[in-house]
């Protein structure tokens, strides 16, 4: 059903308290306390096209970034190099002389 409020303000009781009036579809849309016309409450909330970019956005930033963590890294070493050849490649100090 849809709710109303009164907006007769400073005259009615219920339009200052704020209160919600449901009223049956079809029927007459006045304050049952003193009769000024009433006028419908919008429900506050996301839109429709808001709540797909709220769940779109952030599922294509976290592909993104695992994509990115996967490709991005360095080459792989190569199945016949050693440890000790990987580690010299990384830091050339520690090659023996």
């Amino acid at each position: 059903m849809p709710n109303y409020q009164c907006i007769n303000f400073g005259q009615c009781a219920k339009a200052d308290s704020g209160e919600e009036i449901e009223i049956q579809p079809g029927a007459e849309t006045t304050c049952p306390q003193c009769g000024q016309k009433l006028e419908s409450v919008q429900r506050a909330g996301i839109a429709p096209r808001m709540k797909l970019v709220l769940v779109v956005v952030p599922v294509t930033l976290a592909l993104a970034g695992l994509l990115w963590f996967l490709f991005s890294g360095q080459p792989k070493a190569s199945p016949s190099e050693t440890v000790e050849d990987a580690l010299v490649h990384v830091w050339p100090w520690l090659e023996k002389s």
